[in-house]
């Protein structure tokens, strides 16, 4: 019962904590490849 609700408990805080770390881990990425493609464009000219 204690782990049960230890878990519950941990799903609560852990899901919008999720949700903002995949939303940076997400940022994160599209931010790269665009620096990435801005790289791209500069050493292709």
């Amino acid at each position: 019962m204690a782990a049960h609700l230890r878990g519950h408990f941990l799903g609560n805080i852990c899901s919008p904590m999720a949700k903002v770390f995949m939303g940076a881990i997400l940022e994160g990425t599209r931010s790269k490849s665009a620096v990435n493609t801005r790289l791209a464009n500069l050493r292709s000219n």
